[in-house]
């Protein structure tokens, strides 16, 4: 009963809308493009820490990390001796160390990550999902990640080309491993020292990967490593991680603030939407109430109309903010060769559609209001 009550009032809610095709689409669009933004925004941001935090964890999966002096934990840029992580396995405290190395060049004509491990077993961030570890029977055999894999449409037990200015290498691919790391899945595992033969870097590192026996000697073995070495920088993955997560919290926050602008300025609209339907509609309004029509029905009327411009707006922009997203991705790995994956958060949606439209009815609340208050009388001398 209750529903059937409310539809014939849906109905004149809906009718009003489509007779004004205009001006219900630029309200509509105002408010798409406010849940877009927050939608997108929200998206790229946790698609962001995701791909740093799967960094860290997998190719940087250990209790400290040494860098040179400079780098970025994101993309060590700064080498140093690679003798400096066979001192510190000496040390007290000390269960296990791996040099790393990184840096870039094309394989098979597409540039991505390149990487050299000193670690004779499968390290624990990476997973073998098929063929096998280094053999080192060849030192020209390599680990593709899976997604890399798929985009060169290669298999184990094919040649891949890499490619520098001045120098060119066929490796054969004996597995394919799979990685929280965006990057590292997008790029290709070699042999430490084969890593850097082919970047002519013999005897430098780019990383060492620390595990210790006791948590508690942490910063002292931090101290004595910063003492016996210089060029260096020490960070710990637990800070790391951290930092990451509250830095990706404050820019949600601050994308958030922007796309609130947006949601702003389509309230305005929504509301100077319904004035104006309520200035056009008075002789209506004065029609209805004279019928019998209660002040209670005339407001649920309009408010079911600027409910439905939010829940329009609100639906339209999730989808918007989705295909948005999705594009943002494709440009970046293609145009930019940077692999980033959005991140869409059901959370991120729902808040979207629900912000979407609680603005829509408190912008048409007081319009919707006035035009409750109108008098009989007042609106059918109106034309």
């Amino acid at each position: 009963t209750s529903f059937l009550s409310y539809f014939p009032v849906f109905l004149m809610s809906l009718r009003c809308l489509r007779r004004h095709k205009v001006r219900t689409v630029l309200t509509v669009i105002g408010i798409v493009v406010g849940v877009s933004s927050i939608v997108s925004l929200n998206a790229v941001s946790e698609g962001m820490q995701k791909q740093m935090i799967g960094w860290i964890e997998s190719s940087m999966g250990a209790d400290l990390i040494v860098l040179g002096e400079g780098s970025s934990q994101f993309m060590p840029d700064n080498r140093f001796p690679e003798d400096y992580a066979y001192e510190i396995s000496s040390f007290i405290g000390v269960e296990s160390t791996v040099n790393l190395f990184f840096d870039r060049g094309f394989v098979n004509g597409y540039l991505c990550l390149i990487e050299g491990t000193s670690s004779e077993t499968v390290p624990s961030e990476i997973t073998i999902v098929d063929g096998s570890y280094f053999t080192l029977n060849d030192k020209y055999e390599a680990l593709i990640g899976s997604a890399l894999r798929d985009r060169l449409a290669v298999e184990v037990g094919d040649y891949v080309q890499i490619e520098m200015p001045k120098k060119t290498k066929r490796f054969k691919i004996i597995g394919v491993y799979n990685t929280p790391s965006i990057q590292l899945n997008d790029g290709i595992l070699l042999p430490f020292k084969t890593a850097q033969e082919f970047f002519e870097a013999e005897g430098e590192s780019s990383a060492i990967l620390i595990d210790v026996s006791d948590v508690n000697m942490i910063e002292l073995l931090k101290e004595k490593i910063s003492r016996t070495f210089n060029g260096i920088k020490i960070i710990e993955q637990k800070k790391v991680l951290e930092t990451i997560k509250e830095g990706t919290s404050l820019l949600n926050t601050f994308l958030l603030a922007v796309a609130s602008i947006s949601m702003f300025v389509a309230g305005i609209g929504i509301m100077n939407t319904m004035f104006i339907s309520v200035i056009e509609r008075k002789r209506e309004i004065g029609i209805l109430k004279a019928l019998g029509m209660d002040k209670a029905q005339v407001m649920r009327m309009f408010m079911l109309e600027a409910l439905l411009l939010g829940v329009i707006g609100g639906v339209s922009g999730c989808f918007l903010g989705i295909i948005v997203s999705k594009i943002a991705e494709s440009l970046a790995t293609a145009f930019l060769q940077v692999p980033i994956a959005v991140q869409f958060s059901p959370k991120a949606l729902m808040f979207g559609f629900t912000f979407a439209v609680i603005s829509a009815v408190l912008s048409g609340t007081y319009p919707c209001w006035r035009a409750a208050s109108l008098k009989p009388v007042e609106c059918l001398r109106y034309e």
